[in-house]
């Protein structure tokens, strides 16, 4: 309702998936749909368990969001990785650029809701969280 109210250069595509802890039926299925038909994507946004703020040990937490970005890419060439450190290292990815501005607009929008940055493991496993 909101994001209906306005115009984009863009299209925003909204997905329901079913299957996911199955094998990924539904993501795989829309990332074919996509492919087959060409489509130029610019980001995705998964939001996965919306509304569940109760964890495993019962407490309840509405005031913080986890947002999960990767590092780098699995495929990333040593040229690349090269390139990659000597610019400013795995933090400035798409991916993690995306989260930051996530966290942003949140600190923008909705003051009480604290963006928790987790960075997903690259390729030799390191990772960690913000």
């Amino acid at each position: 309702r909101v994001l209906s109210q306005h115009r984009f250069g863009a299209t925003i595509v909204y997905a329901a998936l079913a299957g996911e802890e199955q094998g990924l039926f539904g993501g795989k299925i829309l990332a074919a749909k996509a492919q087959q038909e060409g489509w130029r994507i610019e980001a995705v946004l998964n939001n996965d368990m919306i509304g569940n703020t109760t964890g495993i040990t019962g407490i309840s937490d509405n005031t913080t969001a986890r947002v999960f970005a990767e590092g780098t890419r699995m495929d990333e060439t040593e040229e690349e990785a090269r390139q990659r450190r000597f610019t400013g290292g795995e933090v400035d990815s798409p991916t993690r650029n995306l989260a930051r501005y996530v966290d942003r607009m949140a600190d923008t929008y909705v003051p009480n809701l604290d963006v928790m940055m987790i960075y997903r493991l690259d390729r030799f496993g390191r990772g960690g969280h913000h």
